[in-house]
């Protein structure tokens, strides 16, 4: 685990100097100043969010071969349903030799209680700052074949995702709850937060 707040907090600080310089100087006009305020209210939900996240890790190793259809990787899951949208149409796979991949099931971590999700934007800052990249369906769905007893309220991999009819970009995830285990889609655009249970499959580079 590790606090990565340090980050989150400069970026705070650099939009308070640059607010206070205009306002000293007379270079800030009151729309100027309203239009800077309104940018820094407007992300300080995500900066806090993030400086009060600590990251949970748990390594998994594995042997990946993607030279399987969709359908064959979801019936080694032996899921209790999923959606017939996560498909080889909609999830182009590349298909590659056999290969060993270390995966990391990252969870966020709170201090503050009173956070209940966390924006994709803040996820992604955080793994790219822990040498992660995420994971892609492939990744969930031999995670998920090779460790059944694997149980979580939710995984889900934002290596992928499949724009649908409506314009939504959808991301496959494991929801698990009363031993039952699911393979659905969710969308995740801008302006969605991830559950604060949610564990966010990502591959280490």
């Amino acid at each position: 685990m590790r606090n990565v707040s340090e980050k989150q907090a400069n970026r705070i600080w650099k939009l308070q100097t640059q607010i206070g310089k205009g306002l000293m100087d007379g270079t800030h006009d009151p729309e100027k100043f309203a239009d800077s305020l309104q940018k820094f209210l407007g992300k300080k939900d995500e900066i806090l969010q993030g400086a009060r996240a600590i990251l949970e890790l748990e390594s998994y190793r594995l042997f990946i071969n993607s030279d399987q259809t969709m359908a064959e990787m979801i019936k080694k899951g032996k899921y209790s349903s999923f959606d017939e949208d996560i498909n080889n149409e909609h999830f182009k796979i590349q298909h590659t030799r056999q290969h060993e991949v270390e995966l990391e099931l990252v969870h966020f971590r709170f201090a503050h209680y009173g956070i209940t999700g966390i924006h994709k934007k803040i996820v992604l800052a955080h793994l790219i700052e822990e040498g992660l990249k995420p994971a892609k369906i492939v990744h969930l769905l031999f995670l998920c074949a090779l460790y059944p007893e694997l149980q979580r309220p939710w995984i889900t991999a934002l290596g992928s995702e499949w724009v649908n009819s409506k314009g939504r970009r959808l991301s496959p995830y494991l929801k698990c709850f009363d031993n039952q285990r699911e393979l659905k889609l969710n969308w995740g655009g801008d302006g969605f937060h991830w559950k604060a249970d949610t564990c966010f499959l990502a591959v280490r580079e």
